[in-house]
């Protein structure tokens, strides 16, 4: 939001630049520097845009960045635990020396750990595919989420 604020009064200001200080034939040159500062606060604003996971009666929605989301059905899960788990890296990925593992977070700690009755293929956003038994989430209060989604599962 601070972002497209600034943004916002920037555009003001060059804006009003461009009427009074820009001369004429340098003015296309400068709206298309506008355009492309604005373009890029909205891919700003994409790229860093909070998805979290969603946990309805009968799917588990689990979105790891822009790109990385998947729906399984919530008759899949199996149990759901508290773990801290650090590793590097963004969105869906594997998590090294446990097999048949992901990390599903934008970056950073994982707090609660999802394990599946079943294994389930996913493809991964570099086009690889996977087979998971276990997800590794993330989520801003662990505590809640994994209240949420015992419930869910009872």
């Amino acid at each position: 939001m601070i972002v497209y604020l600034l943004v916002g009064a920037e555009v003001l200001v060059e804006g009003l630049m461009d009427v009074s200080l820009i001369p004429p034939a340098w003015r296309f040159v400068h709206l298309l520097w506008i355009a492309l500062m604005v373009d890029a606060a909205i891919a700003f604003g994409a790229v860093t845009r909070r998805h979290p996971h969603q946990v309805s009666a009968e799917t588990l929605t689990v979105r790891a960045g822009l790109l990385d989301e998947f729906t399984l059905p919530l008759d899949l899960v199996g149990s759901v635990r508290r773990e801290r788990l650090s590793i590097k890296g963004r969105g869906v990925r594997p998590v090294p020396d446990r097999p048949e593992a992901v990390a599903c977070n934008v970056s950073g700690t994982a707090e609660l750990v999802v394990e599946l009755r079943e294994p389930v293929s996913l493809r991964l956003a570099s086009g690889a595919r996977l087979v998971v038994r276990r997800l590794h989430l993330a989520a801003d209060d662990p505590a809640a989420a994994h209240r949420a989604l015992r419930s869910a599962l009872a």
